[in-house]
């Protein structure tokens, strides 16, 4: 991908700059003569002092002698070297693929002829003429023949135009950046240079086909590449692939050991809204394709992931948990397209039908209008972890009345307390669809213990609340959620322990856990502290810490359990999250 998008950028100069863009080493090894001479035919064919050279090239390929075109190939080659080091262009040599010249990294015998011309290019190189090599993201090994060359690791997150080139681009290609059509353009190819370009050459001239065109082919080409990645991965891989699909369902970090994750549509990124780094896709499409090839294993790979998070009372606190089973739920309706919501204590509700579309939009306001189908029953998903209100929405205008279900899922808090802080554009979306607001339905899901008796005078109409043990057909493991208790200090006892510090703030202030304590912003803010608990305890204790760690959490600290004093140490301080 990095090949590509360096060619389709530097072809942008055609003054003084020519690209030769190899972008498939297979298919020059398996036709030898054809496909190199069509590219430096395509390369040359705008300069007239070059006509004659590309009459020789035709001339070559009508040639029967493997031996005669072989010299004439290279002799061909050495003619172009001196044209542009006579005229003063500069000439960008690019081979994609280039993990196709061998096998368990000797040189393939089938690559000779490929390897000559590479390695003549590669000798005459100056400061006109530059050669590059690009191998497979998904292959680390290079054949000893290139040991010599000059390597380079380039960030794996591609390129995305910034501002100012995407709006050239868009003027290139007689746009205009403030059309909707434009943040559509930009979302489903993450202006990624490549992706722009696979657009451009769509042959449609009405925009939605286009884009519809686009979106098809390229989810098409996507599967077909990711269908080849994982037909090479030994047995033993595939756990690890699973493992990896479930994480980037869940939005979850890598696991310790990465061995198969498709790095031509996944990366690993820093997550911009929460800390720490995330398995993503590259851009939606690519998301797209790897979740349609696994959809017969999606769900295990969910479930392994989902299952360790779900039952686990002491790593993974709650906003955690709540995140994890968000994106459980999405998932596994994006994967099964179909959904059926029945609820019954408090109030009756059922909510059901088939998703026909899924549509992604990013920042933190609406979608855009064009994605939205009048005619199709469609799973609407914000990719931004920060959207105000709801986790997503279906939005099913072939129902007897025309209905928006509105869900929020949340596993933290008292579900009685998350309503009334919960904010919602309800005005918004009621002019964006052109429906009257009493055909919006909040639907909110959260475990048993979070739903309160008393909520059901808030499931009045169009106000509705789902427990989580009500979704086991869509997610079966969500049936072993738990919630991580915390682990409560009186409040007496954290008032004594003020009382006691506040005489001197330097003594030491002294707590035993070895009863539930309810942890509060006094203990922390006067003197220093020893905690003295065994190590099961602690962890727990830790484990509650990386959770509610506020700006009070400061000073000097004194733990017993010496192993883990440092972590500690740096809980306190904002070293850990």
């Amino acid at each position: 991908m990095f090949a590509a998008e360096l060619a389709i950028r530097q072809r942008t100069n055609l003054t003084t700059i020519r690209v030769t863009y190899i972008n498939d080493c297979g298919a020059w090894i398996s036709e030898r003569h054809n496909y190199f001479l069509i590219e430096l035919i395509a390369t040359f064919s705008s300069d007239e002092e070059t006509l004659h050279l590309v009459s020789k090239a035709e001339a070559i390929r009508d040639t029967y002698d493997e031996f005669s075109r072989q010299n004439q190939i290279l002799q061909l080659v050495d003619d172009v070297l001196a044209f542009v080091n006579n005229t003063g262009l500069r000439w960008f040599i690019i081979f994609d693929q280039l993990n196709a010249f061998h096998t368990g990294g000797s040189l393939s015998p089938t690559a000779d002829l490929a390897w000559s011309i590479v390695k003549n290019l590669a000798r005459c190189r100056s400061l006109q003429v530059t050669v590059l090599g690009s191998a497979s993201a998904n292959n680390e090994a290079f054949p000893i023949e290139f040991e010599s060359w000059e390597s380079h690791s380039v960030d794996l997150v591609p390129y995305s135009y910034e501002e100012s080139e995407f709006e050239l681009w868009c003027q290139n290609s007689k746009l205009k950046p403030s059309d909707d059509k434009i943040r559509e353009i930009r979302y489903y190819t993450g202006g990624i240079p490549l992706e722009l370009d696979f657009f451009n050459r769509t042959k449609e001239t009405l925009f939605s086909e286009k884009l519809k065109t686009y979106k098809s082919a390229r989810l098409e080409q996507l599967i077909v590449s990711h269908r080849k990645f994982c037909s090479s991965l030994m047995q033993h891989d595939l756990k690890n692939l699973k493992d990896c699909i479930g994480r980037l369902a869940l939005r979850l970090s890598p696991p310790d050991h990465l061995c198969a994750m498709d790095r031509q549509l996944l990366v690993i990124d820093e997550d911009q809204e929460a800390p720490g780094k995330r398995i993503v896709a590259l851009f939606p499409l690519a998301r797209s394709a790897v979740i349609s090839y696994h959809s017969e294993i999606i769900q295990e790979s969910l479930k392994m992931v989902a299952e360790i998070v779900f039952e686990d009372q002491r790593n993974y606190p709650n906003d955690v948990k709540g995140r994890v089973v968000e994106r459980y739920i999405i998932t596994s309706l994006e994967e099964k397209r179909h959904y059926n919501f029945i609820g019954q204590k408090p109030g009756d509700f059922h909510f059901q039908g088939e998703i026909e579309e899924i549509v992604y939009f990013d920042g933190d306001f609406l979608p855009i209008k064009s994605t939205i189908s009048n005619s199709l029953c469609s799973l609407i998903i914000p990719t931004s972890s920060r959207y105000p209100g709801m986790d997503f929405f279906i939005w099913n205008p072939v129902a007897k009345e025309k209905i928006l279900l509105a869900v929020q899922v949340t596993a933290q808090k008292s579900l009685k307390d998350h309503m009334k802080t919960c904010k919602f554009m309800w005005i918004d979306w009621c002019r964006f669809l052109h429906i009257p607001k009493d055909c919006i339905h909040t639907l909110w899901m959260a475990p048993k213990e979070c739903i309160e008796a008393d909520l059901a005078v808030n499931n009045s109409l169009n106000n509705y609340v789902l427990a989580f043990d009500a979704l086991e057909d869509l997610c079966p493991i969500i049936k072993k959620f738990k919630r991580t208790q915390k682990k409560n200090i009186s409040r007496k006892k954290a008032d004594m322990a003020a009382d006691d510090s506040s005489t001197d703030s330097q003594d030491e202030l002294c707590i035993s856990l070895n009863e539930s304590l309810e942890f509060d912003a006094v203990l922390f803010s006067k003197a220093p502290i020893i905690f003295d608990f065994d190590r099961a305890r602690w962890q727990e204790f830790v484990a509650e810490l990386t959770v509610t760690k506020n700006s009070y959490l400061k000073g000097e600290v004194i733990v017993s359990c010496e192993t883990s004093a440092n972590l500690f140490c740096e809980i306190i301080s904002g070293k850990v999250d």
